[in-house]
């Protein structure tokens, strides 16, 4: 793991992707919140220290992509490692109905599904005091003007991943998903096709990560830069 060294004259981050803060002084800990003063010689992980530096600022992470792409684990790996509230926009929405997402779309239809949806996406942009990553479904930013309503909130993320790489993570998992129960033909082209209806969306996206990075090491590396840029 990486780890944060306190030294008389400032913090000193092993790595590259975080750099020196400031001296040492009375800040709040990542779990009570109550001032403490850090003693020189010590060393916390990267995620304690990153935490004392924006200790609820209201900072808002959106992570979209094509379902399969990951944003799930990404998501939950990034908030962990940062310090942030880790939350599943679909997961959300089945609280808030009572129905699994599966559900809804057999019950109810996608258009029900995707105003509810909106409804919830604009509950989770109003948080205010606690500092999120979000995980969005695939189809969220491609509805109403979703993006631009988590632009104003915040930092979208997209995963860019590929149609036959996000093919073989969707072979075994059809019926899962909703929008693939219908699907007869070929499941690759028919995720080139969605990929292609929905790049005008998914590129308006602030940060854009390419197949080669969509891990969850890199991504949790990037959110921290984020985090101490901010």
């Amino acid at each position: 793991m990486r780890r944060v060294e306190i030294r008389n004259d400032g913090w000193v981050l092993a790595g590259s992707f975080v750099r020196y803060v400031g001296r040492r002084e009375a800040m709040p800990t990542s779990e009570e919140g109550r001032g403490v003063l850090f003693n020189s010689n010590k060393s916390f992980p990267v995620h304690f220290y990153l935490f004392t530096f924006h200790y609820f600022r209201g900072m808002k992470f959106f992570l979209i992509g094509f379902m399969g792409a990951g944003k799930t684990t990404i998501g939950k790996y990034a908030a962990n490692q940062n310090g942030l509230h880790f939350l599943d926009l679909d997961e959300y929405i089945e609280k808030k109905v009572g129905m699994d997402v599966r559900a809804i779309f057999r019950e109810k239809g996608e258009d029900w599904f995707r105003n509810i949806e909106r409804k919830c996406l604009e509950e989770v942009c109003a948080i205010e005091g606690l500092d999120l990553f979000v995980s969005c479904g695939g189809g969220t930013p491609c509805f109403f003007d979703n993006m631009a309503l988590m632009n104003q909130s915040g930092r979208t993320i997209y995963l860019d991943m590929s149609a036959a790489r996000l093919t073989d993570r969707l072979r075994n998992s059809k019926d899962k998903r909703p929008l693939l129960n219908s699907i007869d033909g070929d499941l690759q082209v028919f995720v080139h096709k969605k990929l292609m209806e929905r790049a005008g969306f998914y590129g308006q996206a602030k940060t854009v990560i390419p197949e080669t990075d969509c891990n969850k090491k890199f991504v949790g590396e990037l959110i921290a830069q984020f985090i101490v840029a901010t």
